[in-house]
């Protein structure tokens, strides 16, 4: 079942590269031929398909995406708090230091 949904997640990744190999050999075609306006349209649908395939492709899914946000969800709250206290008290102390040496001069 989670292959499914895998596969079907990544079907328009699929779709893309497809589209975009199959432009890409009719750029080639084009080239060889040397058709210039044919070889640009094949070429433009080329970049226009291969390129967002790769990112789709590269891309984690919506599942491992979930499973990242859901491990990084639970960790808030513990020491969080604790640190933006300490580096609140921090920043008042060096105000307060500025403040003390400002009114001495």
């Amino acid at each position: 079942r989670a292959h499914r949904v895998m596969d079907d997640e990544r079907a328009p990744a699929r779709a893309l590269a497809a589209i975009g190999c199959a432009s890409l050999c009719v750029a080639v075609a084009q080239w060889r031929a040397r058709r210039t306006g044919p070889f640009k349209a094949a070429a433009a649908a080329t970049w226009l398909t291969l390129g967002p395939a790769a990112v789709l492709m590269a891309s984690p899914g919506k599942g491992d995406l979930e499973r990242t946000l859901r491990a990084h969800g639970r960790g808030i709250g513990s020491g969080n708090e604790r640190e933006a206290r300490e580096i609140g008290a921090a920043g008042a102390e060096a105000v307060r230091t500025i403040m003390r040496s400002a009114s001495k001069d």
